[in-house]
């Protein structure tokens, strides 16, 4: 058997059958951390809260009509990156971020659906180095 110390449990609560909450406990019952997901129309805003009730972690999440995730921001730790969901005819959807210290937007990956529209295949150039 594996070290205890590493077993966490976690205890989901939902409400129409989304998850709101979640809290993680350690291998003794002890609280380590809660998530909370609120959902404003086509936008969820996860946060984490410490043993403490600090926030450590805040992202927002946006959403198109067929609930495709279409854009995403990391507030907490802070991010200066906003990356955006393509979903393209060809079956694929691309990403892409926008850097809001430099102005630049950046092609950061290409994924390709499969038939349930679930994400299977990351695609890109391989790059390989020569060993030194």
């Amino acid at each position: 058997m594996g070290n205890p110390t590493y077993n966490t449990k976690n205890i989901r609560h939902y409400v129409n059958f989304e998850v709101v909450s979640d809290s993680t406990f350690d291998y003794q019952g002890q609280f380590l951390e809660k998530n909370v997901i609120n959902t404003n129309g086509l936008t969820k805003t996860l946060q984490t809260f410490s043993n403490l009730g600090e926030l450590t972690a805040q992202r927002e999440e946006n959403y198109d009509s067929q609930g495709r995730l279409i854009g995403r921001h990391t507030f907490l730790p802070t991010s200066a990156l906003y990356f955006t969901y393509l979903y393209n005819s060809d079956g694929t959807v691309s990403s892409k971020y926008y850097n809001e210290l430099d102005g630049q937007t950046t092609t950061f990956r290409t994924f390709t659906k499969d038939s349930n529209g679930l994400l299977f295949k990351e695609n890109g150039v391989v790059t390989i180095r020569p060993q030194a």
